[in-house]
């Protein structure tokens, strides 16, 4: 069993029509734009000055492929301009694109390998905000991993690159959609655990494995140690600005900043992150939790079919078992050394308890020190 911090998903049907998209499409409520020329000199290994750098994470599983279709995972953009689109294709292999597709400008990537149904993956993709123009380096510009779920190491992708006609060189701006193309077609066919999306810092080194890790599956650490308190990019500017910090507590300007440049949404997982207010599948609300009340950001159905059609669906994902209750047949007493105390621990999965490592234990209240 794979463990992450996660328990719910959303279960996309693949042949319904329905998908999700953020109710506010403008571009400075998405970490992903990009809304000025990119630079081309930078660093390998480092976002560049004057840029809108960019991270994403998905964490996902494959129900099944359309045989004549690619299916859509996510997608960032508009009519007229560049679109980002991350999908498999009809083998199973993971492809990313950049760029103008209808006019044969962009840059693509794909894995040499396929991803199989049945089968929880997590992809973490940056962006490190220089050109895309087919005269660069573009296949530099982005890291594509794949996330181990069980310990979090993070391996590169392999595959190749190729670039058409001019490449990418237009700006991204436009709409968000999940488990379809911008359009709402090439659906996916499967489950969605956790999408995030975040700008990144410009002129600085990109994220390292362990930030990497904490971004894709355990997000609640990652915003108190990377972001809570700290400068970031806001989505249409080119620069850290300097002015507010990164906060997740209540209503107001820094907050409503902080959930444009940063979304993380759980299909039912709360944890809780920016607040308390939950997913609703009867309203067809999936919120950031970097604060929830904000309504911008929130997605929402992109197309007549809403969650209670069968289309999506709230699942219960075998992920990450919870501890769902204590209990002790042992009565209340004083007890001591030798004695046997008897403690029962639900989980609501099975769980396989491993002993190579030494027999688990459980630490108790013991007075001044706990044992």
């Amino acid at each position: 069993m794979t463990f992450t911090l996660f328990n719910n998903a959303l279960h996309f049907d693949g042949t319904g029509g329905a998908y999700l998209t953020r109710r506010n499409t403008t571009n400075d409520f998405s970490p992903l734009s990009r809304t000025a020329a990119a630079p081309s000199g930078a660093s390998d290994g480092k976002t560049g000055s004057n840029s809108q750098p960019w991270a994403s994470s998905t964490i996902f599983n494959i129900e099944s492929l359309d045989a004549n279709n690619n299916s859509v995972l996510w997608s960032k953009g508009s009519g007229g301009k560049d679109q980002i689109i991350l999908k498999l294709d009809t083998s199973g292999k993971l492809v990313l694109t950049i760029g103008k597709i209808g006019a044969d400008d962009y840059i693509k990537f794909t894995s040499s390998n396929t991803f199989s149904t049945n089968q929880w993956n997590a992809i973490y993709i940056d962006y490190d905000g220089r050109s895309t123009s087919q005269a660069d380096s573009y296949s530099s510009r982005f890291r594509i991993k794949n996330i181990d779920l069980s310990n979090g190491n993070a391996a590169d992708i392999a595959g190749t690159w190729s670039a058409f006609g001019a490449g990418s060189q237009l700006n991204v701006t436009g709409g968000l959609a999940i488990g379809s193309n911008i359009n709402g077609n090439k659906n996916f066919s499967g489950d969605i655990a956790a999408f995030a999306i975040s700008t990144l810092d410009t002129d600085t080194t990109l994220p390292d494995d362990t930030q990497i890790d904490k971004f894709v599956r355990d997000p609640k650490t990652w915003l108190s140690d990377y972001k809570l308190g700290k400068k970031f990019r806001n989505p249409s500017d080119t620069f850290t600005q300097t002015n507010t910090n990164f906060t997740m507590d209540g209503s107001g300007n820094a907050t409503s900043a902080s959930s444009k440049a940063t979304q993380i949404y759980l299909f039912g997982d709360n944890m809780p992150l920016g607040g308390g207010r939950s997913d609703s599948y009867s309203d067809m609300l999936i919120r950031n939790r970097v604060y929830p009340g904000y309504i911008q950001v929130e997605l929402i159905q992109g197309s007549a079919t809403d969650f209670s059609s069968g289309s999506f669906k709230s699942i219960y994902t075998p992920l990450s078992p919870s501890i769902t209750s204590v209990s002790s047949s042992t009565a209340n007493g004083s007890y001591g050394i030798g004695d046997v105390i008897t403690i029962r621990v639900a989980f609501s999965a099975p769980v396989n308890v491993v002993t190579t490592g030494g027999t688990p234990t459980l630490e108790l209240e013991t007075g001044e020190t706990n044992r």
